[in-house]
């Protein structure tokens, strides 16, 4: 990734940092994408759109239990954000925590019955 500048606008731009991390996140560039996710959160630390943008990225690069620590955080920050929940018990799957998967499986399913993923990745655990 190229170096930014440490001033000015672009530096500041939340949004900037939240498309060009997205960008590398497209490219499977992850490690790139959490750089800029980082630099999106020393802008605004209470976007959960980034910390969860943040979460899924660290499961990529097989950082599980620091993409939970993400979902955490924007769990504290909204409680009932039902996409939070899912990425959360993905993580958890991902770390044989299963019975943790499915009690945020089941929140997730609670606050939004049409996320109809989450019953395929719970149906997973139940099936193996």
């Amino acid at each position: 990734m190229k170096k930014e500048k440490k001033s000015g606008w672009f530096s500041r731009n939340i949004d900037v940092w939240l498309n060009k991390g997205y960008s590398f996140e497209k490219s499977e560039e992850f490690a790139d994408a959490n750089s800029c996710y980082d630099k999106a959160l020393d802008i605004d630390p209470q976007s959960t759109y980034t910390w969860n943008r943040k979460g899924i990225v660290l499961e990529k690069l097989g950082q599980f239990e620091n993409a939970v620590g993400c979902y955490d955080k924007v769990l504290v920050l909204k409680p009932n954000y039902a996409p939070a929940w899912m990425n959360k018990g993905t993580a958890l799957q991902f770390l044989k925590r299963y019975d943790e998967a499915i009690a945020c499986y089941d929140k997730s399913l609670q606050l939004n019955p049409k996320l109809k993923e989450v019953i395929d990745l719970k149906l997973k655990i139940m099936e193996s």
